[in-house]
């Protein structure tokens, strides 16, 4: 029986691609995992976790697990829906990064594309972004576009650049087709009669936008970060460009959320890069057919970052779109009651007063 159980699990090793083994490599506790072939990386993982071999525990800077960690397949791997039972994927939550003995580190980030063709993976370490570039070859064998979420190895020895794209918009590279129709070429249709949130007796469609008010600044982040978090939507997008240390664990309460934030204190002109990542990732996810909500904590400081016409403010309210064929833009935003943003009332599909 234990023989059997040693091949089933095999074989479902054997279907991930390489960068997934390493990854998963690194949670059992392989030491070195990028040094080795696919077959022998199979081989420890199983070992390790059958209790055959026991898995590296020593805590480095390289991010190897600390004494006390348990190591289960359990915690690694997910049923995959889209696949036969008994089929695995690797899991979607884990950290967003790891190291490795070589100095190359996995990570995630949004992708900026400039005005000359340059390309950089931000990074978001909370308060602040670290800048990888991207070489342009990269840029075309993958056609990645402005807003795509990729994740790769990268380097910060001496140069922080990306070195290898293992998936864009969760999606494999090698399983990457051609890329559907773009943000302005998708016909605007009603919001969806699908409902998006109830929240305090409101009902919010997919497609709609909310906008909640109150005096209370830490009171309404709290709503909106709980309006955020009982939504339906594939995809959540949150944005804070006031976020400070002392405010910062809000981040722990938005496990799976992508988020986009910065301190408008440190700068300005990086707040406001930060915001059309923000507006362009919700395009790419809108573009792939799902359904994002972004929820701006909060509209007086988004304002702040602006220029003096607000064309990003307005931009981002306006993002609001549902498509006939699947997907939609939906945008939760709060402020305390501002005449200043009297402006932007008419855009508001529904109202919220958090007392």
């Amino acid at each position: 029986m234990e023989e059997n159980n040693n091949l089933n699990l095999e074989s479902q090793l054997n279907e991930l691609n390489i960068f997934s083994l390493r990854q998963l490599a690194r949670q059992t506790g392989v030491v070195s995992p990028t040094s080795k072939k696919k077959s022998e990386l199979i081989k420890e993982i199983v070992e390790i976790t059958e209790g055959d071999k026991l898995p590296d525990k020593t805590k480095t800077k390289q991010g190897r697990p600390p004494k006390g960690v348990s190591y289960s397949l359990a915690d690694v791997f997910v049923g995959n829906r889209t696949k036969p039972a008994g089929s695995f994927i690797f899991r979607q939550n884990l950290p967003d990064f790891s190291y490795d003995d070589n100095g190359m580190i996995t990570k995630a980030g949004v992708v900026e594309i400039l005005e000359n063709n340059s390309a950089f993976l931000w990074v978001n370490e909370g308060l602040r972004y670290l800048k990888y570039f991207i070489p342009s070859q990269m840029i075309t064998k993958y056609n990645i576009k402005l807003g795509d979420r990729l994740i790769a190895e990268v380097s910060d020895a001496k140069q922080l650049i990306v070195r290898e794209i293992f998936n864009v918009n969760d999606v494999a590279v090698k399983e990457l087709e051609f890329r559907g129709e773009d943000y302005n070429n998708i016909p605007h249709s009603s919001s969806k009669k699908e409902i998006a949130l109830n929240y305090d007796g409101t009902d919010v469609m997919l497609g709609e936008n909310l906008f909640i008010y109150g005096q209370d600044n830490n009171k309404n982040s709290e709503v909106v970060i709980d309006a955020l978090l009982k939504s339906k939507a594939d995809k959540k997008i949150y944005i804070n460009v006031t976020l400070t240390e002392k405010n910062k664990d809000v981040l722990n309460k938005l496990d799976g959320v992508e988020k986009f934030t910065t301190s408008l204190v440190e700068d300005i002109e990086t707040a406001r890069h930060v915001v059309i990542l923000a507006i362009e990732r919700a395009k790419r996810i809108f573009e792939d057919g799902q359904d994002v909500i972004i929820a701006i904590d909060d509209l007086l400081s988004l304002t702040c970052v602006d220029e003096p016409n607000l064309p990003l403010t307005k931009t981002i309210l306006s993002l609001s779109k549902c498509a006939q064929n699947g997907g939609s833009i939906s945008i939760y935003a709060v402020s305390t009651n501002q005449p200043s943003l009297n402006i932007f009332e008419k855009l508001a599909d529904k109202k919220l007063i958090v007392n």
